[in-house]
């Protein structure tokens, strides 16, 4: 959060006719707004409550008539009615529509390690299919090899998990050391049903971690506050490096159309680096002035962000 501005950079007046839908998560999101804007009372949505479990109803039976979901019924072994098929899954998603959204996917799709129609054996909740898919994800250390979890797999969703925005193949390829080809075949095909790959207007596709509740599971499983720090350090070496005032800075500040000067504050505090914002902000002119041309308000943020507890 900026100083001085609206946290989701909405107007604090709204036009007549003219109206904002906001879902959160539990917690207090206070938005400014002008007196005169009505802000209705919030409708708090529960996972039990009654009206969701009868949501979720209605959508499993509704899912239980597309072709491929009931011929996976139909051929399972044995048959699954759809009465059962709505019962076992409503209870085995806890409430959650994105536990529904990913099961439903492999039913349809059948992939081979995991048999979704085994009714007994669903993972609970959106937690545990994470744990779950983790599991299946950890095997590639037996199949082909730790240096391959380790060189490449752990490495992509950490950087998925960390990055300030959705990123390219060649970003994480530059990252990683390896070649953004093989990301995209081998480390991303593997972590699609977790990322959203959208096509820049340039052409390049990017991706990103659809949901916060897998970037929350990720952090229980890797080191992210150490990925913050490798990028954080990518383009401070990049730059030349805070020892030498980043003499490289003004011929790559582009770098990544930019990225380290959007998102190195951010990296730099959540890696806990405030040594390093010291430096920047005050034993470093070359980057408070590229910083401050770029976007004056990052360098507020850093500020807020050193003075801090």
């Amino acid at each position: 959060v900026y100083a001085g501005r609206n946290w989701l950079h909405l107007p604090d007046h709204l036009p007549q006719g003219v109206y904002v839908l906001l879902t959160h998560r539990p917690g207090d999101y206070p938005i400014a707004a002008n007196a005169q804007t009505p802000q209705p009372e919030p409708l708090v949505i529960a996972w039990d409550d009654a009206g969701q479990q009868d949501d979720i109803t209605a959508y499993l039976r509704r899912q239980a008539e597309r072709p491929e979901i009931h011929r996976a019924l139909a051929e399972a072994t044995p048959p699954i009615a759809v009465e059962q098929f709505v019962i076992e899954l409503q209870m085995a998603a806890e409430g959650n529509f994105k536990y529904l959204d990913y099961v439903l996917a492999d039913i349809a799709a059948r992939e081979v390690g995991f048999d979704p129609l085994d009714m007994q054996g669903l993972p609970r909740g959106l937690r545990g299919y994470y744990a779950h898919f983790w599991a299946q994800m950890e095997q590639v250390k037996g199949q082909e090899g730790w240096a391959e979890w380790k060189g490449l797999y752990r490495p992509v969703i950490e950087l998925l998990g960390v990055a300030g925005e959705p990123v390219t193949a060649e970003w994480l390829a530059d990252h990683t050391g390896r070649e953004a080809d093989e990301i995209e075949e081998r480390a991303l095909a593997r972590w699609v049903r977790f990322l959203r790959c959208e096509r820049r207007i340039e052409g390049a596709r990017t991706w990103r971690i659809i949901h916060r509740s897998f970037s929350d599971f990720l952090a229980e499983k890797v080191d992210l506050p150490a990925a913050h720090r490798r990028v954080a350090k990518y383009y401070l070496d990049a730059w030349g490096g805070c020892e030498a005032g980043l003499p490289h800075l003004d011929t790559t500040s582009e770098l990544h159309n930019g990225y380290g000067l959007r998102h190195l504050v951010s990296h730099l505090a959540a890696a806990g680096d405030k040594t390093i914002l010291w430096s920047l902000l005050v034993e470093t002119p070359t980057w408070r002035k590229a910083q401050e041309m770029y976007d004056p308000s990052l360098t507020q943020y850093a500020c807020l962000l050193y003075t801090s507890d």
